[in-house]
């Protein structure tokens, strides 16, 4: 999409924040990877005081733990690989 809007003169800036969304359901709408799991799977996700139960926005979304070294340095690394490689002009972060 990015390089069909490249071709008409359009120029794509992208939003980053870290929240993650569980797409699973809408799997046949999206090509990519759900990274809701990778950050389950890989424990990056914040968690509320009892360490137990994962911490949600607007609803069901997750938030990376960006104090987790291991965590800030996979957002840093998907931000260079899927927004920044991608042709994207710009973007916005609220990390």
């Amino acid at each position: 999409m990015v390089n069909k809007f490249e071709q008409d003169g359009i120029r794509v800036m992208n939003y980053v924040n870290p929240m993650f969304m569980n797409i699973s359901e809408w799997a046949n709408e999206f090509d990519g990877v759900n990274y809701f799991q990778t950050v389950i799977d890989s424990d990056y996700a914040v968690r509320r005081g009892d360490d137990k139960q994962l911490a949600t926005v607007y609803g069901s979304a997750v938030l990376i733990d960006l104090y987790n070294e291991k965590a800030r340095n996979w957002m840093k690394s998907l931000i260079r690989d899927s927004v920044i490689s991608d042709n994207i002009s710009g973007f916005l972060s609220r990390i």
